[in-house]
């Protein structure tokens, strides 16, 4: 029977961790095993973790990661994904609670052995646990134009843009994570597990919504209440830095492509993208000398290629304050 791991991270995630590891250890199939590494939790995570699994009686093995210096969300999970030792691993954030099928449809969603990573939409719940009427997908925003794009095959394309994968909705082989490692300090650890898999055609999209992803204010990171504040500064925000490490991304990207021999096609995508964001980084930071940068950038294609909203980016180059 194949082997199934949860990879949880952890970090003062007491007030939500009860409902999690429930959700978890209730599966309608059971895990083998829950990985979870603690980031120096303070407020007694680990011990409702060890309490609730004891308790349950079931055949999941807990095995946590003796806390170390403080490594982050990205870094944490990193160290979890090493450990797993189970032929297909799910992700699991310490907040969010999970429907009882989501292994169960991991797994028939993974039968398909061209297939190395499953993700999907999610429910968004409150911190009481309350269904919002907004979904992941719907927050963020996913376009029905990209999720049938990754339903054609093109996940490589679409992700290459912009990331549309949450890791709180991922379930992962075991061989692609060990062909992903180590991950690239500028990439996080779904983003980057997902985009190596789409480069090797492995993406496959789930359409339940199998987990109820939690919205309470204080999430470190992933996505965040779709307020009006929050949009308005999203639209104003400089874009140099960002676009600086986008083009970072897309080199470390395309270096490992190569390296693993990948589709010289993906390779050279990752590398077009790359130029693209450093084009756009040394934009001019005074708005009226900065269309004829923006307009030598346009003729190339590139925005309409690469860029993660298209002519609406274009229009933001215009606009915004570069650095």
């Amino acid at each position: 029977m194949t082997r199934v791991s949860v990879a949880m991270a952890t970090f003062d995630g007491a007030r939500f961790v009860e409902a999690q590891v429930r959700s978890i250890l209730d599966q309608s199939r059971a895990p083998d095993e829950v990985v979870v590494g603690d980031d120096g939790s303070r407020d007694g995570t680990l011990d409702l973790v060890r309490r609730m699994v004891d308790e349950h009686g079931g055949s999941a093995m807990l095995r946590i990661l003796s806390p170390g210096d403080r490594l982050g969300v990205a870094g944490n999970f990193a160290r979890v994904l090493d450990a797993v030792s189970g032929e297909i691993v799910v992700l699991a954030d310490q907040d969010d609670v999970w429907r009882s099928d989501r292994i169960a449809v991991a797994l028939d969603a993974l039968a398909d052995r061209a297939a190395s990573l499953v993700f999907g939409d999610a429910d968004l719940i409150d911190g009481e646990g309350a269904v919002q009427p907004e979904t992941l997908f719907g927050t963020l925003p996913v376009h029905q134009s990209e999720l049938q794009r990754v339903d054609a095959g093109d996940a490589f394309g679409v992700l290459l843009r912009r990331n549309i994968v949450t890791g709180a909705t991922v379930a992962v082989r075991r061989s692609l994570i060990e062909s992903a490692l180590p991950i690239p300090p500028e990439w996080l650890h779904d983003e980057w597990l997902a985009i190596w898999a789409a480069a090797f055609g492995g993406v496959r999209r789930t359409p339940e919504r199998l987990v109820g992803y939690r919205l309470h204010g204080a999430n470190v990171i992933g996505v965040s209440a779709p307020t009006l504040t929050r949009r308005i500064r999203r639209v104003l925000e400089p874009r140099g830095e960002r676009t600086r490490t986008l083009a970072l991304r897309s080199a470390a990207l395309a270096a490992r492509l190569a390296a693993a021999g990948a589709d010289p096609e993906r390779v050279r995508g990752a590398e077009g993208k790359a130029r693209f964001e450093a084009a756009r980084a040394e934009l001019r930071p005074a708005r009226l000398l900065r269309p004829p940068g923006v307009i030598r950038i346009a003729a190339t294609g590139d925005y309409a290629r690469f860029a993660s909203q298209g002519s609406l980016d274009m229009v933001r180059d215009l606009l915004q304050p570069a650095l």
